[in-house]
């Protein structure tokens, strides 16, 4: 009886968990903060953004707007899936970041980006208004 006991208790400690490991490989991620570095009244810098507790097993994507235009689209490189507490993403406007190259776009002293988006996994997971 007693090994009847043993074993079930542990089947139901296995099926206790399966959840538990489950939520564990769900993308998650959120924007922290956000800035935009100006110089001189003009977007010259950098759109800088703090990523907090980024998992992911495929892709990190951050989307930069203004209004509903789409500007640029930054995808995280060179960094091995996983779970990550902060991640910083640098969106510049005359040089570029190698872990974040970007899509091609063409800054603007008169477009103003207005909001960041992260994605993970190809999911939204965020918004954040500037």
């Amino acid at each position: 009886m007693k090994k009847f006991l043993s074993i079930a208790l542990a089947l139901l400690m296995v099926c206790v968990m399966l959840p538990v490991v489950a939520l564990a490989d769900e993308p998650s991620g959120s924007i922290d903060s956000a800035s935009i570095t100006h110089a001189g009244g003009h977007l010259k810098n950098a759109v800088s953004l703090e990523l907090k507790n980024v998992t992911f097993t495929e892709s990190v994507a951050v989307e930069l707007y203004s209004d509903d235009t789409l500007l640029t689209t930054a995808t995280l490189k060179g960094v091995n899936p996983g779970s990550y507490g902060f991640l910083t993403c640098c969106i510049a406007t005359e040089t570029a970041d190698e872990y974040w190259p970007l899509t091609p776009w063409t800054p603007k002293d008169d477009v103003v980006p207005t909001k960041a988006v992260l994605f993970v996994d190809g999911h939204e997971m965020n918004m954040k208004t500037f």
